[in-house]
């Protein structure tokens, strides 16, 4: 078919003519496709033709239109939402940064086989693995995204001086501040202090965004954080959002309310029972809060730790890392994969009593964008992931997140690794293995990544590269730099990325 010739600065025009002057923000549909100049339309994604080019369905128009994905910033499938989750916890990460959800069923001197959902089996050359993950996160991922808004809200505000509770929710009542879910946007509107959009999240205000995690004793919580106007930045995390209902004596209700100020004052009302890590450029500060046996609440108390000093720039980005433990009592930052700061509970409680998390940006003027939030288990590897990167040596880390051996791995055949080492020759489980990392003088060079390349994304985790051919049949037809040309089954991407970043999180919509 005919595909329709975009210019950035006619976009919007073409578009009205194509779909109709309701196409920019029309009624929610189940596919999204985004621009690279920020407009949105929805519709239904009718697959690819050579170009490549988009197809792109919907109901006021008679045939679909392509669009050359040269002018465009994402697909989002059914808002964000996938048909089919890769279910598949093992991956191996290539040297281009993909990271490819399967089964390791073999590894040679020149290829690693890998059994996927969403591909089937693939050869992938030896010289282009990074590293293989058989059992990363400890075996458990409890929360990747944000791909859609499911579970995340916005509490009441907290100094309102009536908070209704709804009667009908049963689950609230002792709630002090009910929430309400997030609505996804495309725009930032006034008032709304939370924009999705794509897979992240923009500040857009003060108020707090907050979900259940399901964070375990022993966690990993990483995100990748970016901002301008210099970063005030709340965080929580092992969060159980129990706060008391209000009191009846007259009393201690006009104390709770003295109590409910501005900045840490808020955060049992908001967290309930919790950790409160606050980030600025130059230093973090780490609070506990929430209430006592008799439901009072306790005054934010700061962790004292001897350097609190970070080096982060006025504007810029950066993925920060928390790495606790909540029956030793630890809890360590990480800033960029390199360790930054540690707090002892050596002679209290741990505050931290649940397993959620939530953001505040503490200025309106201050923005953040909040994106790749990651929640999993932590194999209790204190290292950085720095450390495990070396020249000339491979390296296996086991799953008990200490014992390590660098050589050389030699193969994986029958769920057995060998690593010829400097002494010996050792056969470990492929069960027993967390990662395997090789060494980077092995490794071939990345190359720039070709004009028109895409990024396929799966849910909860995962990503493949490559020019776009076509697709037929529910299947995605794709050249990969590394693997060749791959058919991807269309059940399983959540996203198509065509701005070729290394995070697939776009720039700021307002000119970021």
């Amino acid at each position: 078919m005919n595909a329709i010739a975009l210019r950035p600065s006619h976009l919007t025009a073409i578009l009205a003519l194509a779909f109709g002057t309701s196409a920019i923000g029309a009624d929610k549909a189940e596919d999204l496709l985004r621009f690279a100049n920020g407009d949105v339309i929805h519709g239904s994604f009718a697959g690819v033709e050579v170009g490549p080019r988009i197809l792109w369905q919907r109901d006021d128009i008679a045939n679909p239109v392509g669009f050359d994905v040269s002018k465009l910033r994402q697909v989002v499938f059914n808002a964000g939402r996938p048909t089919n989750a890769v279910t598949e916890a093992s991956n191996a990460v290539l040297v281009n940064g993909d990271l490819l959800p399967g089964r390791v069923i073999k590894l040679t001197d020149t290829a690693l086989t890998l059994e996927t959902e969403f591909a089937g089996t693939l050869e992938i050359p030896r010289k282009s693995l990074a590293q293989i993950n058989p059992n990363p996160h400890g075996g458990q991922m409890h929360y990747n995204g944000p791909f859609n808004t499911d579970g995340w809200s916005i509490p009441a505000n907290p100094n309102a001086k009536e908070v209704p509770i709804p009667e009908e929710d049963e689950a609230q009542r002792d709630v002090f501040a009910p929430r309400r879910p997030i609505q996804p946007t495309n725009k930032p509107q006034k008032g709304d202090p939370w924009l999705f959009s794509g897979a992240a999240y923009y500040s857009n205000g003060t108020l707090p965004l907050v979900r259940e995690a399901n964070m375990p004793d022993k966690a990993r919580f990483r995100f990748h954080l970016s901002w301008k106007n210099r970063l005030n930045l709340t965080v929580a995390f092992h969060a159980d959002f129990k706060v008391p209902a209000k009191p009846a004596d007259a009393q201690q209700q006009q104390a709770r309310q003295a109590m409910m100020g501005r900045g840490q004052q808020n955060s049992p009302y908001i967290f309930g029972n919790a950790y409160v890590l606050t980030f600025y450029s130059s230093y973090a500060q780490l609070w506990r809060c929430g209430f006592d046996e008799a439901g009072n609440p306790l005054a934010p108390e700061r962790l004292q730790v001897g350097n609190t000093s970070l080096n982060l720039p006025e504007s810029g980005s950066a993925t920060l890392e928390l790495r606790c433990d909540r029956k030793a009592k630890t809890i360590a930052l990480f800033v960029n994969d390199e360790f930054a700061l540690q707090w002892d509970e050596a002679d209290g409680p741990y505050a931290g009593k649940g397993g959620g998390i939530g953001f505040i940006s503490s200025s309106g003027s201050n923005q953040v964008r909040i994106s790749e939030i990651l929640v999993a288990s932590w194999n209790g590897m204190t290292d950085s992931a720095r450390s495990m990167e070396s020249s000339e040596h491979d390296i296996v880390l086991l799953a008990n997140g200490t014992d390590r051996f660098a050589g050389k791995i030699r193969d994986i055949d029958n769920g057995v690794v060998t690593i010829n080492g400097t002494y010996a020759e050792m056969r470990i489980p492929l069960a027993e293995v967390s990662e395997l990392h090789f060494a980077q003088a092995k490794r071939i060079a990345t190359t720039e990544a070709p004009p028109k390349q895409a990024s396929v994304r799966f849910f909860p985790v995962g990503k493949l590269s490559g020019q776009l051919l076509g697709s037929k049949d529910g299947a995605l037809s794709m050249e990969s730099p590394i693997l060749g040309k791959v058919q991807v089954n269309l059940r399983f991407p959540v996203i198509f990325d065509f701005r070729g970043t290394s995070s697939f999180i776009d720039d700021w919509n307002a000119g970021f």
